[in-house]
């Protein structure tokens, strides 16, 4: 794209104001604020009920192969429009990246829910989230800017990326905290280069905010989940 929208590709660093569209910010995206309700809420819940949910029916309550195509195919398109029209087609193609990126952020709201039901198969919803992350690198690596779609918290804007990194924190944390195997977690943040924005959202001590400015959103942590998580960080030390 040649005029491509969004602020350039950062993995790292302060808050920053995302692009927004003419939309009311409401529609934007889901609140973080409201997600962090739902998992305590969930958490709740899951204390009443125990499920036990294979991966096959994770997969398959998530949409799991339906969201797949539907992102794949949509970054397919985009790459396609760019490499057709790539000087006048950038208004265009900015739609058709902000179409994907709303995609991406109606299906957080269901993950991040699914999340924390007791005896959930994890490794489905870490595919749910590879999928998420491969469509957003792909949207980066074709026009070297964040999507422009953003998630909207208490303070303003965050980017889907950042949303994103924080339910990464959130499998690597419940993993752990279950004794369940957290490499391939591990092998993907990495691949996805999140791993220093995952580390970065594990408290240290009692501070409020990560070094780059973010809200932790762990206040429904369990004491399991606050112990598996400081173990999580001495052992990258």
């Amino acid at each position: 794209m040649s005029e491509p929208t969004g602020t350039k590709r950062r993995r790292t660093g302060a808050r920053t104001s995302s692009t927004t569209t003419s939309r009311d910010e409401a529609s934007q995206g889901p609140s973080l604020s409201r997600l962090n309700s739902l998992i305590a809420e969930a958490v709740e819940m899951a204390k009443l009920v125990k499920p036990t949910m294979n991966g096959e029916y994770v997969a398959e309550s998530l949409r799991y192969e339906s969201h797949k195509r539907l992102l794949e195919t949509s970054v397919k398109g985009l790459k396609k429009h760019i490499d057709n029209d790539p000087i006048d087609g950038w208004e265009e193609q900015g739609k058709m990246a902000e179409e994907i990126g709303n995609s991406i952020i109606e299906w957080l709201v269901p993950i991040w829910q699914k999340l924390v039901e007791e005896d959930v198969d994890l490794g489905a919803i870490e595919k749910c989230l590879v999928v998420c992350s491969r469509a957003i690198d792909g949207m980066i690596d074709l026009s070297d800017s964040e999507p422009t779609a953003t998630v909207t918290d208490v303070e303003g804007n965050i980017s889907l990326s950042q949303a994103v990194t924080w339910i990464w924190r959130e499998l690597l944390v419940m993993a752990a905290s279950r004794k369940q195997p957290t490499k391939s977690i591990l092998e993907n943040i990495k691949r996805y280069d999140l791993i220093d924005e995952v580390y970065a959202l594990i408290r240290k001590g009692k501070e409020k905010r990560s070094p780059d400015g973010y809200a932790f959103w762990d206040a429904h942590w369990t004491d399991g989940m606050k112990e598996a998580a400081a173990k999580i960080r001495l052992a990258r030390r």
